[in-house]
């Protein structure tokens, strides 16, 4: 019986707004396929990430600095600074 494979190769990136040049071997060499990002990634990290492995897969988790302890924005307003990004 022929093996299957159900899961991808993934990462979480770097929680920084740039990647340094080895983040870009890493995700080379592993020969990643889904890479987790923090939303206040910079966009060219994640064009070149695109421009490199145009199959990349890339979950972001959005950021936003006025979610605290015991205070955040409404829906629409988290919307609001999400959308443009």
């Amino acid at each position: 019986m022929a093996a299957t494979r159900t899961c991808r190769v993934g990462l979480h990136g770097r929680n920084s707004p740039t990647f340094e040049e080895i983040d870009y071997q890493v995700v080379r060499t592993a020969k990643i396929e889904t890479l987790k990002m923090m939303g206040q990634t910079a966009p060219a990290v994640f064009k070149r990430l695109k421009r490199e492995n145009p199959n990349l897969e890339l979950i972001t988790r959005l950021y936003d600095d006025r979610i605290k302890l015991n205070a955040h924005p409404t829906p629409r307003q988290f919307a609001q600074r999400q959308i443009p990004i």
